[in-house]
């Protein structure tokens, strides 16, 4: 199966479902459409979902910072991700990681819909 991406503008956020199989080429693309909707939108809240059937190798995790410089994730770009399926290797914890250590994440990943909104948009409470 590949992957599938769903891009909504929502106002006040980009809201970004990711469905299927996820690897290098998947969140490239995913990625550069993330990037061309805010541009679009002049939007630059991102709340995004994953629901991927396989975790990432660590290699593509790794990529993640090449992934963010090539599309041209910036700190303008607030991003609250939630990973919906099991990750027993870590791999959205090794993802934050690697991004946070490199200086190219403004945001982090959240348990659930609630609290990434919630912190994206700047409530104390929904």
């Amino acid at each position: 199966m590949s992957g599938e991406i769903n891009i909504n503008n929502m106002g006040t956020h980009i809201h970004v479902k990711q469905y299927g199989d996820d690897n290098y080429g998947i969140s490239l693309d995913l990625w550069r459409k993330i990037v061309a909707a805010c541009d679009q939108y002049q939007c630059y809240n991102i709340l995004g979902e994953s629901f991927t059937e396989k975790s990432l190798s660590t290699i593509d995790c790794y990529d993640h910072a090449k992934i963010f410089k090539i599309v041209g994730v910036s700190f303008k770009h607030r991003v609250a991700w939630v990973h919906h399926t099991e990750d027993p290797e870590g791999t959205a914890e090794f993802i934050d990681l690697v991004l946070k250590n490199r200086g190219l994440l403004n945001g982090a990943f959240f348990p659930g819909v609630k609290e990434a909104t919630a912190w994206l948009l700047g409530e104390g409470k929904e």
